[in-house]
């Protein structure tokens, strides 16, 4: 299996507040590469609901780079990938709004929904929460940190296709009906 696992946190409600990213590259069913960033928001205001969600603080990010200077790193891990997210609805929304925030333009993307396979595979689960599914599968971690939250991903995503004998993502798909979806690359008009 090949994929990136990715999982943003925001400072606030705004899906562009991104305050920090983790990214977790899997190839050949093995973690190749992690990345991890805190990111200074562009409005820099906090709620402090997220805080108390992931920790993180204006003062933590004040000197952090901003999402463009970032976007280099990101984009190198990204384009062109297979991307995995626990609740992909959240954090590819998360990514379109902070490119349309800054008119960066999309990436050539295709995602797909561990907690949607997750629901698949373990049809009899009382939630599929990543905390509660990293404890299935054994692995330990710190719940809402953005790089602990893509390893867990990433495991998560590795267990399953070890339950299934390892098929590449396009079988898994297919085996749990569960769509690969992608972000048509959207030049920016200004």
């Amino acid at each position: 299996m090949n994929f990136v696992a990715l999982d943003f946190e925001t400072a606030n409600n705004s899906k562009a507040s991104v305050c920090s990213i983790g990214i977790v590259t899997v190839k050949n069913n093995k973690i190749a590469d992690e990345y991890y960033s805190l990111v200074k928001p562009q409005d820099m205001l906090f709620d402090s609901n997220n805080i108390q969600v992931h920790g993180i603080t204006p003062g933590m990010v004040a000197a952090a780079p901003d999402f463009p200077a970032i976007w280099p790193e990101i984009l190198a891990r990204l384009d062109g990938q297979l991307v995995i997210a626990h609740y992909a609805k959240f954090d590819i929304n998360v990514l379109k709004a902070v490119l349309d925030a800054y008119n960066i333009d999309y990436p050539a993307i295709q995602y797909m929904c561990s907690w949607l396979i997750s629901k698949a595979a373990w049809p009899d689960l009382p939630t599929y929460r990543l905390d509660f599914l990293a404890n299935k599968i054994g692995f330990e971690f710190k719940h809402h940190n953005a790089l602990e939250d893509a390893r867990a991903c990433a495991e998560l995503m590795l267990a399953i296709g070890y339950e299934n004998s390892n098929p590449s993502m396009e079988e898994l798909s297919d085996r749990y009906s569960c769509e690969i979806e992608s972000i048509i690359p959207q030049v920016s008009l200004f």
